[in-house]
């Protein structure tokens, strides 16, 4: 597995998204940390998420000829071997068996993420470790020393990834059955507001919203001239939601369509794909339901607070497949909703030799998967021809760096200073990665600075967002 994790660090980072907008919203942070009204240049440089604040410092941009972005590979690693630490010291067979089938099926998501800044390793990491340790807690009756810690990174979960907002559910077991004392809830407050409040200042100034792209968030009174206009919350969140079902309508045809029409469409694609474990995943968490029926029907005990955590999880997976179906945004939850009651229903099982050769063949699997991967890292359409002396220190850049790319002067604009020069960027054509900043990546209309310098800002002060995307009047 380490293999398959240096090979992937070896290559060019294959997620898209992070030549659309994770490279240059991490860049902006790096060298002006937060500006006013970012998100009018594009609206993903308003997500915020603590994955790009963290890649920030460590990108070494100012050190080296070129960024390259190790915090995930570090956290990636740290998590395999934590993982893998529950395995081995772990006294019962099935558990074994239950967590090398999550660190194979995280893995998975992780991979290609090793040298990206994509937020989806974090997101991926945090939520395993919360679910999993809140699992050990009422599992064995053990005492919640963590709990502090817990509900610390419960709330930073939701700054790293708005998917993981249902683990935010899981606050009301830290204190069930817990004495509720003054200095005690006052040390809980002060830490939510450390956590959470910089990150909403951020977002606001930003975007002129607490949580970006969420319209309810909006304070309403408060109009600051940098303020994101309401066509570009509503396209980004277009993009989210019906991006990931892949169709071939356009979004104004998928919005004619019902949630059943398109999931439908979505599910053939699936098939047509081959995605077939991603499938089988699907409908084993929707159905693992039936699970409890079993494990009732058994009078198999169980602390209800499991319960608890499977139910949370399980809404997470309907809200997944309501809101963004992308695999990248639900697997953890598709996982845990089916690790939970899966492992009480067979925890007790008498044949221990089954088990230990089941979870001997699960290692044998995990290898070939590892061998599997490394060959998929070389074979991915990203990669280019390289020699040890290109990768010997870093990792190879995205391939997206390698394209040559020329613009015309209409992509060349004087702001209202009279010397600061806005790129700005057609779709798909990569400028805004060989150019200096600011670079605008969609073109949402007439763009001004707020001051003299960069710092003050940027505020939209020609909106052409319907005129550029009609789908926006649907």
């Amino acid at each position: 597995m380490i293999a398959a994790i240096v090979g992937y660090w070896i290559i060019p980072p294959i997620n898209a998204d992070s030549g659309a907008y994770h490279y240059l919203t991490i860049e902006w942070y790096e060298k002006f940390k937060v500006i006013p009204g970012l998100a009018n240049l594009h609206g993903r440089f308003g997500f915020n998420p603590a994955s790009f604040i963290l890649s920030a410092p460590y990108c070494f941009s100012k050190i080296l000829s070129y960024t390259f972005y190790p915090v995930n590979g570090v956290l990636i690693v740290s998590f395999v071997l934590w993982l893998y630490n529950l395995i081995v010291f772990s006294h019962r067979y099935t558990e074994k068996v239950y967590l090398l089938f999550i660190l194979l099926f995280t893995l998975r998501l992780l991979l290609v993420n090793v040298s990206s800044p994509s937020s989806d390793a974090l997101a991926v990491i945090v939520a395993t470790y919360i679910i999993l340790s809140t699992l050990k807690i009422y599992t064995y009756n053990t005492e919640n020393r963590y709990e502090f810690f817990l509900f610390s990174l419960i709330l930073f979960s939701v700054t790293v990834k708005l998917t993981l907002l249902p683990l935010l559910f899981l606050l009301p077991l830290l204190f069930i059955s817990k004495v509720i004392s003054f200095p005690r809830t006052t040390i809980y407050c002060i830490s939510a507001g450390v956590i959470v409040i910089p990150w909403l200042m951020r977002n606001y100034l930003m975007s002129g919203y607490l949580i970006y792209p969420l319209s309810i968030s909006d304070l309403g009174l408060l109009k600051p001239d940098w303020k994101v206009p309401q066509g570009i919350i509503r396209l980004d969140n277009l993009y989210i939601k019906y991006g990931p079902y892949m169709l071939k309508e356009s979004i104004p045809n998928q919005l004619k369509l019902s949630l059943i029409q398109r999931l439908c469409k979505w599910v053939v694609i699936q098939f047509q794909s081959k995605m077939f474990i991603e499938l089988l995943l699907l409908f084993s968490s929707l159905f693992s339901f039936i699970f409890w029926f079993f494990i009732i029907k058994r009078k198999i005990k169980f602390n209800k607070n499991v319960f608890y955590v499977w139910l949370i999880t399980y809404v997470g997976t309907l809200l997944w497949i309501i809101k963004s179906p992308d695999y990248r945004f639900g697997s953890v939850y598709l996982i845990m909703t089916i690790f939970i009651p899966f492992a009480f229903l067979f925890k007790n099982l008498v044949n221990i030799a089954a088990v230990r050769k089941s979870y001997y063949g699960l290692l044998f699997i995990a290898c070939l998967v590892s061998i599997y991967y490394c060959n998929s890292a070389l074979s991915a359409p990203t990669t280019y021809p390289f020699t040890f002396k290109d990768i010997w220190l870093f990792p190879l850049r995205d391939i997206r760096y390698k394209r040559n790319v020329s613009f015309n002067p209409n992509q060349k604009v004087v702001l209202n200073d009279g010397k600061t020069i806005l790129y700005i960027s057609s779709e798909n054509d990569d400028l805004c990665l060989h150019v200096s900043l600011p670079c605008m990546p969609w073109n949402y209309g007439v763009v001004e600075m707020r001051g003299e310098k960069i710092t003050d800002g940027f505020r939209l002060t020609k909106d052409l967002i319907k005129e550029k995307h009609p789908f926006l009047n649907y």
